[in-house]
């Protein structure tokens, strides 16, 4: 009997607390009988609990400890995974042509990319933590100040909608003025903050004037 317990228990931890419980259990009842008998004696009580008890501890000892070791080392892969993740989301973002910046739920930058950066003639190191409006500078078309009614920043980020615009002036830090097509996109649920994408159409926008000029013009010219 003794032959078949002791290794039976060794690994009876790997089945779980409820399964060492059961095995725990057995000894003591085994215990409990004996002396309700009255052929209890110590040499039997000690032997019990050596060859009964002792291997369930073992067991427990042994199994937790290599469940732990198990939860490190998924711990492990599971931030080495988080971490080639963030690389990567962080190259892909370097590498974008067009400016992004990242905005808490106040309005704060958390990330500005290099095009953004060039963009608007920004160093990170002086745009972060700064409100939005310091760093992005936008007027209408009117090159008036923006309100809250029609600031597209402020608006996705009290409506948690995005929005989309080609009407807007962007004034960089050296003062030139771009036009810009600009999207701000909500970041999950309501206050977790937008994304702000944005490039420099003034060339676009400049070529669609002069090429609706020469239509307007040579139309004029045929039809006098």
């Amino acid at each position: 009997f003794l032959a078949l317990w002791i290794p039976a228990v060794i690994f009876i931890g790997v089945f779980g607390t409820r399964s060492l419980l059961v095995a725990a259990a057995i000894p003591v009842c085994y215990g409990i009988w004996l002396f309700a008998t009255d052929i209890f004696t110590l040499s039997m009580g000690l032997t019990t609990i050596l060859t009964g008890e002792v291997p369930i501890l073992l067991s427990s000892l042994l199994f937790t400890h290599l469940a732990t070791e198990k939860e490190d080392t998924s711990y492990k892969q599971l931030a080495n995974q988080f971490s080639q993740v963030s690389d990567k989301a962080e190259v892909v973002i370097t590498a974008i042509t067009n400016g992004v910046i990242a905005l808490d739920k106040q309005g704060t930058v958390e990330l500005i990319n290099p095009a953004a950066q060039r963009l608007i003639g920004w160093e990170s190191r002086d745009a972060l933590k700064l409100n939005y409006k310091s760093v992005l500078k936008l007027v209408d078309k009117e090159s008036n100040e923006l309100t809250p009614a029609n600031d597209p920043v402020e608006r996705a980020l009290s409506t948690n909608e995005e929005v989309r615009s080609e009407e807007y002036t962007l004034i960089t830090n050296s003062g030139k003025k771009l036009l810009i097509s600009l999207v701000a996109s909500p970041v999950g649920q309501m206050g977790s903050g937008i994304i702000i994408v944005f490039r420099d159409i003034t060339k676009e926008k400049t070529e669609e004037r002069e090429q609706a000029e020469f239509i307007s013009t040579a139309s004029h010219e045929i039809f006098v």
